[in-house]
């Protein structure tokens, strides 16, 4: 019954005992409630934002947290008022004498102590002035919480109204590019129908170091946009376009070209054949045997056996004069591709001249001549990599990656060996030209000195014009012709760095991977900047920085000389700085 009692007051304990318990309680008596598992959560919940310590519990929102888990909770009041009466037991009454004499009656009508109602009435006041603190506190915290999310709340609309500007720009940008190409193809369809096509006379593919027999007009804009269908992947659209020529003029070289390209795109090259032969027969009619010579060779690619393709090889050797040098130079850099990337097609083509032409001396190599992987006869001073044999293609790769030792040290053995043995330099040279049959440019640092070094802004110059028509990704071909045309210009090495996610958007991937692992292109670190990395490297090698970027956060001054370019929708890079 007695503890029926005690939990009932404890029940309706008022704020007011559970302050007086909270005012006399010492905070590590109050701690020890954390290891109580019934009311270690009223006690964390006081102290959540504080630490669980004697100066914590004396700050006013903490005792204010406990007074009202007292209220709240009975077991935890009840437990407050133990600890409070262990803290402060009453005062005990001196026994009286055994012979006292009783009290008087008297005493119980004493006059009540005016001290005392002060007191009380003193801590009444104390206890509202610490309330009204507690709530001016909540009060402000609760304040100072709305501004933070209001604050919070205009950065975020602010950031998503930057955003849809941006992405509403992008998108009016894409509209009007779309809506010029819808112009643009409407009027090429236009012009197809009212029969006011003008095409130029000669395949887009010019002969190198040949002019052609007729002067050359401009490329028509028709020409242009359908290469800019093909570059955009709309294989369907260019061949339509192509077939709308083709009925006019069935050999033109152009539309044949624009039909196997998108053949090829489409990765049918079985369909590609017959437009590939009438485009050979179009170039050996015009004399047109560099091209011809690379038309050859789609052909053995597109047919199932090189036996399908006899009577045009037979075609091409019949039209092929041991006096056209570049004629010749064509079929064997043909012999050179076909020996790497087709033996069958090589072995075929080569017994077929061998036993059918008299061309065997001049497009084969004759015996004891060294081809692009055979050991050269060069001792080198330094530079050459040890456990290797030193062949052609080995100095080529070097020239890409940038090996300046090996390159000098080859350029100064050469200059010795052209003058010591003519002969065995011949050879050594023609084995170098097989070698670097796709890029001549690879030998002009053995050949002479250069003029120095030059680093290439490689995102740059791939992402160079991607907003246009023509294309929508970074252009591994960009690079290739950049690093040829400084290289023509006498720059070695071409040192091509780029951010570290240019491989994830190249239009050719593989391709540039493997120049990553050829060394030949250096990636920036993931979370660097590239225009420090670039702007770093030109100032160790005293080397420009071929851009089109002004880099102007990271050098204001301009210190490092900028080369400004430019590349036509062809694909023909050019300098726009004089240097």
């Amino acid at each position: 019954m007695e503890d029926i009692i005690l939990d009932e007051t404890v029940s309706a304990v008022t704020s007011e005992e559970a302050w007086v318990w909270i005012e006399r309680l010492k905070p590590a008596a109050v701690l020890s409630l954390l290891k109580d598992p019934d009311h270690a959560m009223n006690v964390s919940r006081a102290f959540f934002g504080y630490r669980p310590d004697a100066k914590s519990y004396g700050n006013t929102l903490v005792k204010s947290r406990l007074v009202q888990a007292a209220v709240k909770d009975s077991l935890f009041a009840k437990k407050l008022r133990e600890l409070t009466e262990a803290a402060s037991p009453p005062p005990v009454q001196k026994a009286l004498p055994e012979h006292s004499p009783a009290p008087s009656a008297s005493l119980s009508a004493l006059k009540p102590d005016k001290s005392e109602s002060l007191r009380i009435e003193r801590d009444q006041r104390r206890r509202e002035r610490d309330e009204a603190r507690l709530a001016l506190s909540l009060a402000e915290a609760e304040r100072d919480e709305s501004v933070r999310v209001r604050l919070k709340a205009e950065t975020e609309r602010d950031d998503a109204q930057r955003q849809l500007k941006k992405l509403g720009e992008r998108v009016a940008r894409l509209e009007r590019q779309t809506q010029k190409q819808q112009q643009v193809e409407a009027q090429l369809f236009r012009a197809l129908n009212q029969g006011k096509v003008s095409l130029p006379p000669t395949n887009l593919a010019r002969t190198a170091g040949k002019e052609p027999s007729e002067p050359l007009r401009r490329i028509s804009p028709w020409l242009i946009a359908v290469h800019h269908l093909l570059d955009k992947s709309k294989f369907d659209l260019a061949m339509v376009l192509a077939s709308d020529v083709l009925k006019a003029d069935a050999e033109d070289p152009d539309a044949l070209d624009i039909t196997i390209r998108a053949w090829e795109g489409r990765g049918d090259l079985i369909q590609a054949a017959p437009a590939i032969r009438r485009l050979l027969g179009v170039q050996l009619i015009r004399q047109d045997m560099a091209v011809a010579a690379d038309t050859l060779g789609r052909l053995l690619k597109s047919v199932s056996s090189p036996h399908r393709a006899e009577a045009d090889a037979r075609r091409f050797l019949s039209a092929l004069s041991p006096e056209n040098a570049t004629a010749v130079e064509a079929g064997r850099r043909l012999l050179t591709r076909l020996k790497g990337s087709d033996p069958a097609a090589y072995t075929w083509l080569t017994t077929l001249i061998s036993t059918h032409t008299k061309l065997g001396p001049v497009l084969m190599p004759p015996p004891g001549a060294l081809g692009p992987d055979d050991p050269l006869p060069l001792k080198l001073s330094k530079g050459h990599p040890q456990g290797q044999p030193l062949t052609a293609r080995l100095l080529t790769d070097a020239v890409d990656k940038g090996m300046t030792a090996l390159v000098e040290a080859t350029r100064t053995a050469l200059t010795n060996l052209e003058t010591a043995d003519p002969k065995t330099y011949t050879r050594f040279w023609a084995a170098l030209e097989q070698a670097a049959s796709s890029d001549s440019t690879r030998l002009l640092p053995l050949k002479r000195k250069p003029r120095g070094p030059i680093v290439v802004d490689g995102s740059n110059v791939a992402w160079f014009d991607q907003e246009s028509l023509t294309y929508g990704k970074p252009r591994l071909r960009n690079l290739q012709e950049i690093r040829r045309l400084l290289r023509s210009r006498g720059f070695f090495p071409v040192v091509l760095y780029a951010d570290a996610n240019l491989p994830y958007f190249i239009d050719e991937a593989d391709a540039l991977r493997q120049m990553i692992g050829r060394h030949e292109l250096l990636l920036v670190d993931g979370g660097t900047d590239a225009d420090e990395v670039l702007l770093r490297l030109a100032k160790q090698l005293t080397a420009p920085i071929l851009t089109n970027d002004k880099m102007e956060d990271w050098d204001p001054e301009g210190e490092v000389p900028k080369v400004r370019y430019s590349i036509s929708s062809g694909g023909e890079a050019h300098l726009l700085t004089d240097i």
